[in-house]
């Protein structure tokens, strides 16, 4: 029987209807194979930091419960983004959905070009304090 993880998936949006491509990668991680969210963080408005200009982030927080090991997890991660119309041309470009994976325990060293966990895994995590004003999926 595989071991559940408890992982901390960051999400934000900033092209769009924001709030709507969060709740889809909310949902589509939710009935993924080996996957459960348990909590999602209050959304917190940020100012984009890319090229040109692009509108403001919505950003938060996902709590998720998973069998996945931390390579096919980033894959799904990538595949609900794709989903959600995720285009990858521009480095720092406006998106529809992000879905950055933070936390995954055990995991200190660079997967596949991403680094789980970041540097400012901590920062976008504290946006989320207290957790008791998450709210429950």
């Amino acid at each position: 029987m595989a071991v559940e993880a408890t992982v901390f998936v960051a999400a934000g949006s900033n092209l769009g209807d924001s709030l709507s491509y969060l709740k889809f990668g909310i949902e589509s991680l939710h009935t993924a194979s080996g996957c459960r969210v348990s909590r999602v963080s209050p959304w917190y408005r940020s100012t984009a930091i890319g090229p040109g200009r692009q509108n403001d982030y919505i950003n938060g927080v996902i709590e998720l419960s998973t069998t996945r090991e931390p390579l096919p997890l980033l894959d799904l991660l990538q595949e609900v983004e794709a989903a959600a119309g995720r285009e990858r041309g521009i480095r720092w470009g406006a998106r529809t959905l992000d879905l950055d994976m933070l936390l995954y325990p055990g995991i200190k060293q660079a997967m596949r070009g991403s680094h789980c966990p970041t540097r400012d895994s901590w920062r976008v995590i504290s946006w989320c304090t207290p957790c008791t004003t998450w709210r429950r999926h």
